[in-house]
């Protein structure tokens, strides 16, 4: 192998990894057994930024219903997304990928609800995954 190809394959891996996207975010379901709401940490620097709790639920003509505050704890702006999972009584996703992802502006210190509303009857359970929006 040449220089040149040597070059090449250095080069391109580098541009490749310049384009992947830290999609890691932060998760906030209800614990199904003692109703507590549970937190999972992907990304500690979002983590830093945002505060995701109050979650709260629902069921509206035979719908679950739920919403959660998103708490920004910056002075700056944070563009992210969300998206709500849906699962059935037995913990299986309901309607894989059904909605696209919600785009989020938040401001300095901002409190929002997010807030979805289940694509079934047959969901009794939701995640609320948000993400950092990646600048490219």
């Amino acid at each position: 192998m040449n220089l040149f190809s040597k070059w090449s394959i250095c080069l391109t891996a580098l541009l490749l990894g310049a384009c992947s996207q830290n999609t890691s975010g932060i998760d906030l379901s209800i614990d199904s057994i003692n109703a507590q709401p549970v937190v999972k940490i992907d990304n500690h620097n979002l983590a830093n930024k945002l505060v995701l709790n109050d979650i709260k639920t629902k069921v509206v003509n035979d719908l679950l219903v739920v919403h959660a505050s998103a708490i920004s704890t910056t002075d700056t702006d944070q563009t992210l997304q969300y998206k709500f999972y849906w699962f059935d009584q037995f913990g299986f996703e309901v309607e894989r990928d059904g909605t696209p992802w919600r785009p989020l502006k938040l401001h300095g210190h901002q409190h929002v609800t997010v807030q979805a509303t289940a694509p079934s009857a047959s969901a009794a359970q939701a995640h609320i995954y948000i993400r950092e929006v990646v600048k490219q």
